[in-house]
Protein backbone atom coordinates (compact mmCIF):
# COMPACT_ATOMS: atom_id res chain seq x y z
CA UNK A 1 0.00 0.00 0.00
CA UNK A 2 1.03 3.53 -0.91
CA UNK A 3 2.49 4.68 2.09
CA UNK A 4 -0.16 6.54 4.56
CA UNK A 5 -2.54 6.25 1.99
CA UNK A 6 -5.48 7.55 4.03
CA UNK A 7 -3.92 10.72 4.75
CA UNK A 8 -2.96 11.44 0.35
CA UNK A 9 -4.03 14.21 -1.10
CA UNK A 10 -6.56 12.04 -2.94
CA UNK A 11 -9.63 14.40 -3.94
CA UNK A 12 -12.08 12.13 -5.46
CA UNK A 13 -13.35 8.77 -6.28
CA UNK A 14 -11.66 6.34 -8.71
CA UNK A 15 -13.05 6.11 -12.61
CA UNK A 16 -10.72 4.73 -14.45
CA UNK A 17 -10.91 0.92 -13.55
CA UNK A 18 -14.17 0.62 -14.56
CA UNK A 19 -15.29 -0.74 -17.88
CA UNK A 20 -15.09 1.92 -21.06
CA UNK A 21 -18.22 2.51 -21.44
CA UNK A 22 -19.18 2.57 -18.01
CA UNK A 23 -16.47 5.59 -17.42
CA UNK A 24 -18.41 7.20 -20.64
CA UNK A 25 -21.62 6.42 -18.84
CA UNK A 26 -20.40 8.28 -15.70
CA UNK A 27 -19.05 11.04 -17.23
CA UNK A 28 -22.17 11.50 -19.26
CA UNK A 29 -24.56 11.92 -16.40
CA UNK A 30 -22.27 14.17 -14.52
CA UNK A 31 -21.73 16.17 -17.54
CA UNK A 32 -25.60 16.26 -18.30
CA UNK A 33 -26.91 16.86 -14.92
CA UNK A 34 -23.96 19.32 -13.85
CA UNK A 35 -22.70 17.33 -10.81
CA UNK A 36 -19.48 15.71 -9.57
CA UNK A 37 -18.39 12.78 -10.98
CA UNK A 38 -17.65 11.40 -7.17
CA UNK A 39 -21.66 11.96 -6.78
CA UNK A 40 -22.93 9.99 -9.79
CA UNK A 41 -19.87 6.84 -8.96
CA UNK A 42 -20.92 6.33 -5.68
CA UNK A 43 -24.58 6.28 -6.98
CA UNK A 44 -23.33 3.25 -9.15
CA UNK A 45 -21.23 1.59 -6.65
CA UNK A 46 -24.60 1.67 -4.31
CA UNK A 47 -26.87 0.30 -7.18
CA UNK A 48 -24.71 -2.48 -8.28
CA UNK A 49 -24.04 -3.61 -4.73
CA UNK A 50 -27.82 -3.59 -4.87
CA UNK A 51 -28.50 -5.72 -7.74
CA UNK A 52 -25.73 -7.93 -6.90
CA UNK A 53 -26.90 -8.82 -3.11
CA UNK A 54 -25.61 -11.58 -1.45
CA UNK A 55 -24.91 -13.39 -5.28
CA UNK A 56 -21.18 -12.49 -4.13
CA UNK A 57 -19.55 -12.72 -1.29
CA UNK A 58 -15.78 -11.87 -0.27
CA UNK A 59 -14.21 -14.98 1.68
CA UNK A 60 -11.46 -13.43 3.95
CA UNK A 61 -10.21 -14.28 7.70
CA UNK A 62 -12.90 -16.74 8.83
CA UNK A 63 -15.27 -13.70 7.16
CA UNK A 64 -18.04 -12.93 4.14
CA UNK A 65 -18.99 -9.82 2.90
CA UNK A 66 -21.23 -9.12 0.55
CA UNK A 67 -21.39 -5.80 -1.37
CA UNK A 68 -24.17 -4.13 1.31
CA UNK A 69 -23.35 0.22 0.70
CA UNK A 70 -25.85 2.43 2.90
CA UNK A 71 -24.73 5.26 0.73
CA UNK A 72 -25.89 8.73 1.97
CA UNK A 73 -25.73 11.70 -1.07
CA UNK A 74 -25.39 15.05 0.50
CA UNK A 75 -25.71 18.39 -1.29
CA UNK A 76 -27.80 21.41 -0.91
CA UNK A 77 -31.37 21.73 -2.60
CA UNK A 78 -31.30 21.80 -6.71
CA UNK A 79 -27.87 20.19 -6.52
CA UNK A 80 -28.55 17.12 -8.67
CA UNK A 81 -28.41 14.67 -6.10
CA UNK A 82 -32.45 13.26 -6.72
CA UNK A 83 -31.89 13.38 -10.80
CA UNK A 84 -28.87 11.50 -10.88
CA UNK A 85 -30.39 9.05 -8.10
CA UNK A 86 -33.33 8.68 -10.48
CA UNK A 87 -31.18 8.39 -13.56
CA UNK A 88 -28.64 5.27 -11.84
CA UNK A 89 -31.12 3.35 -10.76
CA UNK A 90 -33.46 2.67 -13.76
CA UNK A 91 -31.53 -0.61 -14.44
CA UNK A 92 -33.42 -1.23 -11.16
CA UNK A 93 -36.79 0.19 -12.16
CA UNK A 94 -36.69 -2.85 -15.37
CA UNK A 95 -35.68 -5.40 -13.02
CA UNK A 96 -38.79 -4.40 -10.82
CA UNK A 97 -41.40 -4.31 -13.22
CA UNK A 98 -40.05 -7.79 -14.62
CA UNK A 99 -40.54 -9.24 -11.37
CA UNK A 100 -43.85 -7.64 -11.05
CA UNK A 101 -45.11 -8.71 -14.46
CA UNK A 102 -43.90 -12.46 -13.63
CA UNK A 103 -45.63 -12.06 -9.74
CA UNK A 104 -48.83 -11.01 -12.12
CA UNK A 105 -48.39 -14.56 -14.40
CA UNK A 106 -48.01 -16.32 -11.21
CA UNK A 107 -50.83 -15.46 -9.34
CA UNK A 108 -53.49 -16.33 -12.36
CA UNK A 109 -51.97 -19.59 -13.20
CA UNK A 110 -52.28 -20.10 -8.78
CA UNK A 111 -55.67 -18.72 -8.52
CA UNK A 112 -56.99 -20.84 -11.60
CA UNK A 113 -55.08 -23.88 -9.52
CA UNK A 114 -58.02 -26.30 -8.24
CA UNK A 115 -55.65 -27.77 -5.59
CA UNK A 116 -54.19 -24.49 -4.16
CA UNK A 117 -50.33 -24.43 -2.90
CA UNK A 118 -48.31 -21.53 -0.83
CA UNK A 119 -49.35 -18.18 -2.61
CA UNK A 120 -46.25 -17.10 -5.00
CA UNK A 121 -44.06 -14.90 -3.22
CA UNK A 122 -43.23 -11.28 -5.42
CA UNK A 123 -39.58 -10.44 -5.70
CA UNK A 124 -38.67 -7.19 -5.89
CA UNK A 125 -35.42 -5.46 -6.14
CA UNK A 126 -36.15 -2.37 -4.70
CA UNK A 127 -37.98 -0.41 -2.13
CA UNK A 128 -38.89 3.74 -1.91
CA UNK A 129 -40.07 3.55 1.96
CA UNK A 130 -41.27 0.84 4.49
CA UNK A 131 -42.17 0.85 8.05
CA UNK A 132 -40.08 -2.00 10.15
CA UNK A 133 -42.61 -4.81 9.82
CA UNK A 134 -42.89 -4.24 6.11
CA UNK A 135 -39.15 -4.22 6.06
CA UNK A 136 -38.81 -7.02 8.09
CA UNK A 137 -41.18 -9.21 6.08
CA UNK A 138 -39.64 -8.16 2.09
CA UNK A 139 -35.96 -9.42 3.93
CA UNK A 140 -37.30 -12.35 4.87
CA UNK A 141 -39.10 -13.23 1.15
CA UNK A 142 -36.06 -11.56 -0.41
CA UNK A 143 -33.14 -13.76 0.77
CA UNK A 144 -30.84 -12.34 -2.18
CA UNK A 145 -31.00 -9.28 -0.89
CA UNK A 146 -32.97 -5.76 -0.94
CA UNK A 147 -32.35 -2.15 -2.05
CA UNK A 148 -33.83 0.87 -0.40
CA UNK A 149 -34.22 3.90 -2.72
CA UNK A 150 -35.26 6.80 -0.76
CA UNK A 151 -35.33 10.86 -2.16
CA UNK A 152 -34.33 12.12 1.37
CA UNK A 153 -32.97 9.95 3.97
CA UNK A 154 -33.64 12.54 6.87
CA UNK A 155 -37.36 10.79 6.54
CA UNK A 156 -35.57 7.26 7.45
CA UNK A 157 -33.88 8.65 10.03
CA UNK A 158 -36.50 10.92 12.22
CA UNK A 159 -38.68 6.96 11.46
CA UNK A 160 -35.49 5.87 13.91
CA UNK A 161 -37.01 8.39 16.31
CA UNK A 162 -40.13 6.32 16.16
CA UNK A 163 -39.22 2.90 15.90
CA UNK A 164 -36.72 3.81 18.59
CA UNK A 165 -39.18 2.95 21.55
CA UNK A 166 -38.20 -0.75 20.88
CA UNK A 167 -35.33 -2.36 19.42
CA UNK A 168 -35.58 -1.17 15.59
CA UNK A 169 -32.31 0.95 15.91
CA UNK A 170 -30.48 -2.18 16.81
CA UNK A 171 -32.38 -4.25 14.36
CA UNK A 172 -30.56 -1.78 11.40
CA UNK A 173 -27.46 -1.75 13.08
CA UNK A 174 -27.67 -6.34 12.43
CA UNK A 175 -28.92 -5.81 9.39
CA UNK A 176 -26.16 -3.97 7.84
CA UNK A 177 -23.59 -6.52 9.65
CA UNK A 178 -26.06 -8.89 7.85
CA UNK A 179 -26.42 -10.51 11.33
CA UNK A 180 -29.59 -12.93 11.87
CA UNK A 181 -32.55 -11.71 12.93
CA UNK A 182 -34.80 -13.59 15.05
CA UNK A 183 -37.98 -11.15 15.82
CA UNK A 184 -40.59 -12.08 18.09
CA UNK A 185 -44.15 -10.37 18.61
CA UNK A 186 -46.49 -11.13 21.37
CA UNK A 187 -49.58 -10.34 19.27
CA UNK A 188 -48.50 -11.33 15.06
CA UNK A 189 -45.99 -13.59 13.95
CA UNK A 190 -42.57 -13.26 14.11
CA UNK A 191 -39.44 -13.14 11.78
CA UNK A 192 -36.32 -15.29 11.35
CA UNK A 193 -34.10 -13.49 8.56
CA UNK A 194 -30.79 -16.04 8.47
CA UNK A 195 -28.32 -13.61 6.65
CA UNK A 196 -30.41 -10.09 6.16
CA UNK A 197 -29.02 -8.02 3.61
CA UNK A 198 -30.19 -4.56 2.48
CA UNK A 199 -28.45 -1.87 0.47
CA UNK A 200 -29.36 1.70 0.77
CA UNK A 201 -29.08 4.91 -1.88
CA UNK A 202 -30.42 8.45 -0.83
CA UNK A 203 -29.51 11.81 -0.58
CA UNK A 204 -29.91 14.49 2.61
CA UNK A 205 -29.04 18.63 2.54
CA UNK A 206 -26.33 19.51 4.92
CA UNK A 207 -29.35 21.04 7.52
CA UNK A 208 -30.42 18.08 7.37
CA UNK A 209 -27.30 16.60 9.09
CA UNK A 210 -27.77 18.92 12.00
CA UNK A 211 -31.49 19.10 12.07
CA UNK A 212 -32.11 15.58 12.51
CA UNK A 213 -28.77 13.16 12.26
CA UNK A 214 -26.72 14.23 15.58
CA UNK A 215 -29.27 12.67 17.64
CA UNK A 216 -27.43 10.83 20.22
CA UNK A 217 -29.24 7.33 19.47
CA UNK A 218 -27.37 7.79 15.72
CA UNK A 219 -24.08 8.68 17.46
CA UNK A 220 -23.50 7.07 20.32
CA UNK A 221 -24.61 3.66 18.68
CA UNK A 222 -22.19 4.13 15.46
CA UNK A 223 -24.79 4.32 13.25
CA UNK A 224 -23.81 6.93 11.21
CA UNK A 225 -20.36 5.17 10.90
CA UNK A 226 -22.01 2.58 8.54
CA UNK A 227 -22.74 4.92 6.32
CA UNK A 228 -20.60 6.08 3.33
CA UNK A 229 -21.00 9.89 2.76
CA UNK A 230 -20.47 11.12 -0.24
CA UNK A 231 -19.91 14.97 0.35
CA UNK A 232 -18.48 16.66 -2.76
CA UNK A 233 -18.29 20.22 -3.38
CA UNK A 234 -21.06 21.46 -5.52
CA UNK A 235 -20.57 22.52 -9.11
CA UNK A 236 -21.37 26.34 -10.10
CA UNK A 237 -24.81 26.16 -12.45
CA UNK A 238 -24.03 25.59 -15.78
CA UNK A 239 -26.46 27.03 -18.87
CA UNK A 240 -27.78 24.78 -21.09
CA UNK A 241 -30.00 22.29 -22.20
CA UNK A 242 -32.23 19.90 -20.76
CA UNK A 243 -30.16 16.69 -18.64
CA UNK A 244 -29.26 13.78 -22.23
CA UNK A 245 -27.72 10.54 -21.68
CA UNK A 246 -27.10 8.65 -24.96
CA UNK A 247 -29.10 5.77 -25.10
CA UNK A 248 -26.70 3.25 -25.80
CA UNK A 249 -25.03 4.20 -22.57
CA UNK A 250 -28.05 4.33 -20.40
CA UNK A 251 -28.41 0.17 -22.38
CA UNK A 252 -24.96 -0.85 -21.32
CA UNK A 253 -25.74 0.24 -17.78
CA UNK A 254 -29.03 -1.37 -17.75
CA UNK A 255 -27.44 -4.63 -19.36
CA UNK A 256 -24.64 -4.46 -16.78
CA UNK A 257 -26.73 -4.51 -14.12
CA UNK A 258 -29.22 -7.05 -15.14
CA UNK A 259 -26.12 -9.14 -15.47
CA UNK A 260 -25.12 -8.62 -11.90
CA UNK A 261 -28.45 -9.42 -10.39
CA UNK A 262 -28.26 -12.67 -12.48
CA UNK A 263 -25.43 -13.82 -11.47
CA UNK A 264 -25.33 -17.82 -10.04
CA UNK A 265 -23.72 -17.15 -6.19
CA UNK A 266 -19.99 -16.97 -6.25
CA UNK A 267 -16.73 -16.02 -3.55
CA UNK A 268 -14.14 -14.12 -4.37
CA UNK A 269 -10.62 -14.49 -2.05
CA UNK A 270 -7.68 -11.95 -2.17
CA UNK A 271 -4.46 -12.42 -4.17
CA UNK A 272 -1.39 -12.65 -0.95
CA UNK A 273 -0.60 -9.21 -2.42
CA UNK A 274 -4.27 -7.56 -1.57
CA UNK A 275 -4.61 -9.36 1.79
CA UNK A 276 -1.05 -7.43 2.45
CA UNK A 277 -2.51 -4.30 1.22
CA UNK A 278 -5.75 -5.40 3.29
CA UNK A 279 -3.57 -5.20 6.86
CA UNK A 280 -1.98 -3.14 6.13
CA UNK A 281 -4.92 -0.24 5.75
CA UNK A 282 -6.45 -2.04 8.78
CA UNK A 283 -3.84 -1.36 10.72
CA UNK A 284 -3.92 2.24 9.74
CA UNK A 285 -7.65 2.34 10.13
CA UNK A 286 -7.47 0.88 14.10
CA UNK A 287 -4.06 3.60 14.59
CA UNK A 288 -6.41 6.70 13.64
CA UNK A 289 -9.89 5.28 15.54
CA UNK A 290 -7.16 5.54 18.82
CA UNK A 291 -5.71 8.90 18.25
CA UNK A 292 -9.21 11.03 16.83
CA UNK A 293 -12.37 11.87 17.70
CA UNK A 294 -15.16 9.89 18.99
CA UNK A 295 -17.33 10.07 15.31
CA UNK A 296 -14.03 9.22 13.94
CA UNK A 297 -13.28 6.41 15.85
CA UNK A 298 -15.88 5.10 14.80
CA UNK A 299 -15.68 5.55 11.44
CA UNK A 300 -12.10 4.45 11.51
CA UNK A 301 -13.11 1.00 12.72
CA UNK A 302 -15.61 0.46 10.40
CA UNK A 303 -13.74 1.40 6.88
CA UNK A 304 -12.13 -2.29 7.07
CA UNK A 305 -15.59 -3.40 6.53
CA UNK A 306 -16.57 -0.55 4.40
CA UNK A 307 -13.30 -1.54 1.69
CA UNK A 308 -14.31 -5.17 1.36
CA UNK A 309 -18.01 -4.46 0.42
CA UNK A 310 -16.67 -1.09 -1.82
CA UNK A 311 -13.90 -3.87 -3.38
CA UNK A 312 -16.58 -6.29 -4.46
CA UNK A 313 -18.48 -3.60 -6.70
CA UNK A 314 -14.91 -2.47 -7.83
CA UNK A 315 -14.17 -5.77 -9.30
CA UNK A 316 -17.49 -6.59 -10.62
CA UNK A 317 -17.17 -3.33 -12.91
CA UNK A 318 -13.18 -3.64 -14.08
CA UNK A 319 -12.30 -3.36 -16.80
CA UNK A 320 -13.74 -6.49 -18.03
CA UNK A 321 -16.49 -6.59 -20.91
CA UNK A 322 -16.89 -10.38 -20.83
CA UNK A 323 -18.67 -10.15 -17.86
CA UNK A 324 -16.42 -12.86 -16.87
CA UNK A 325 -15.58 -11.96 -12.59
CA UNK A 326 -12.47 -13.23 -11.66
CA UNK A 327 -12.23 -15.64 -8.61
CA UNK A 328 -9.09 -13.86 -6.83
CA UNK A 329 -9.31 -10.08 -6.12
CA UNK A 330 -5.90 -8.38 -7.26
CA UNK A 331 -4.04 -6.30 -5.44
CA UNK A 332 -4.30 -3.04 -7.42
CA UNK A 333 -8.55 -3.16 -7.33
CA UNK A 334 -7.62 -3.61 -3.25
CA UNK A 335 -5.20 -0.39 -3.68
CA UNK A 336 -8.29 1.14 -5.97
CA UNK A 337 -10.71 0.45 -3.19
CA UNK A 338 -8.30 1.57 -0.33
CA UNK A 339 -7.74 5.33 -1.79
CA UNK A 340 -11.52 5.60 -2.42
CA UNK A 341 -11.90 4.83 0.99
CA UNK A 342 -9.47 7.59 1.95
CA UNK A 343 -12.14 9.86 -0.46
CA UNK A 344 -14.35 9.01 2.14
CA UNK A 345 -13.40 9.23 5.59
CA UNK A 346 -12.37 13.00 4.25
CA UNK A 347 -16.33 13.36 3.47
CA UNK A 348 -17.06 11.60 7.11
CA UNK A 349 -14.92 14.42 8.92
CA UNK A 350 -17.16 16.71 6.83
CA UNK A 351 -20.23 15.38 8.69
CA UNK A 352 -18.57 15.60 11.87
CA UNK A 353 -17.41 19.12 11.68
CA UNK A 354 -20.87 20.02 10.61
CA UNK A 355 -22.45 17.99 13.38
CA UNK A 356 -19.80 19.23 16.22
CA UNK A 357 -20.35 22.99 15.06
CA UNK A 358 -23.87 22.71 15.43
CA UNK A 359 -23.52 21.05 18.84
CA UNK A 360 -21.45 23.70 20.01
CA UNK A 361 -23.97 26.25 18.54
CA UNK A 362 -26.68 24.99 20.97
CA UNK A 363 -25.01 24.84 23.37
CA UNK A 364 -24.15 28.42 23.49
CA UNK A 365 -27.39 29.06 23.09
CA UNK A 366 -27.96 27.33 26.26
CA UNK A 367 -25.21 28.43 28.08
CA UNK A 368 -26.46 32.14 26.91
CA UNK A 369 -29.94 32.22 28.22
CA UNK A 370 -28.81 31.00 31.49
CA UNK A 371 -26.08 33.85 31.77
CA UNK A 372 -29.08 36.40 30.93
CA UNK A 373 -30.69 34.71 34.05
CA UNK A 374 -27.65 33.85 36.16
CA UNK A 375 -25.37 37.06 35.32
CA UNK A 376 -21.63 35.71 35.96
CA UNK A 377 -18.94 38.66 36.59
CA UNK A 378 -16.79 39.10 33.31
CA UNK A 379 -13.71 38.15 35.33
CA UNK A 380 -14.88 35.00 35.51
CA UNK A 381 -16.29 34.26 32.01
CA UNK A 382 -13.06 32.36 30.88
CA UNK A 383 -12.94 30.01 33.53
CA UNK A 384 -16.55 29.33 33.37
CA UNK A 385 -16.23 28.80 29.31
CA UNK A 386 -13.39 26.66 30.40
CA UNK A 387 -15.15 24.36 32.24
CA UNK A 388 -17.86 24.33 28.76
CA UNK A 389 -16.26 21.57 26.99
CA UNK A 390 -16.05 22.95 23.52
CA UNK A 391 -16.69 27.10 24.45
CA UNK A 392 -14.52 30.03 25.04
CA UNK A 393 -15.05 33.01 26.30
CA UNK A 394 -15.61 34.33 22.85
CA UNK A 395 -18.78 32.39 22.11
CA UNK A 396 -20.44 33.18 25.05
CA UNK A 397 -21.49 36.60 23.87
CA UNK A 398 -23.77 37.85 22.28
CA UNK A 399 -22.13 39.29 19.45
CA UNK A 400 -21.39 35.72 18.39
CA UNK A 401 -24.90 34.01 19.28
CA UNK A 402 -26.41 36.84 16.82
CA UNK A 403 -24.54 35.71 14.16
Amino acid sequence: MKKDALSTGIKRLNVEHLQPALQRYANAVADGYNVPLDMVVAEMYSVAGGAIGQRIQVKFSNYSNAPCLWTCIVGCSGTGKTPTINEVQKPLEVIHADYKAEHRELMDAWRKCVEQGEEPQRKKAYITASTPESLYKELESQPQGLTMVKDELSGLFEAFGHWGKSDEVQHLLSIWSNQALEITRSTKQGYSIERPYLSILGGTQPTEITRVMRDERFTNSGLLARWLWCYPDSLPPKKGQAPKVPEHLQEYWRVTVTKLHQMTPMEVTLSPEAANLYFDFEYECKSNAQSDSTFMGYYWNKLPIHVLRWLIVAHSLNDNSSFVIPKEIDSQTMQIAIEDMAVFAKWARKVEEQITASEKLKKTTVLNNFMKCYPIRPGCKPKFAECCEGLNEKMLSPSHLNR
